[in-house]
């Protein structure tokens, strides 16, 4: 699995950079104050989804993002 969750209480030191409200919750999004990694965090349950760098480099080349002749939509 990509990313991890981080249980409540889940403490950062962030930036916050918006909102999104769900069907059923509210997410803050937020990037971490330490690396730059970004922070999704349920305004419901108080829990963190975290991404590393890494992580999001090895989606994006996954998706193709280095591919020449791959269209982009």
């Amino acid at each position: 699995m990509i990313g991890r969750i981080r249980q409540k209480p889940a403490y950062f030191l962030n930036s916050h950079c918006g909102k999104a409200q769900g069907e059923n919750d509210t997410y803050a999004l937020s990037t971490s104050a330490a690396s730059g990694s970004p922070i999704v965090q349920s305004q419901k349950t108080g829990k963190a989804f975290t991404l590393e760098w890494q992580e999001i480099l090895e989606l994006a080349e996954e998706a193709g993002i280095s591919d020449i002749k791959q269209e982009v939509r």
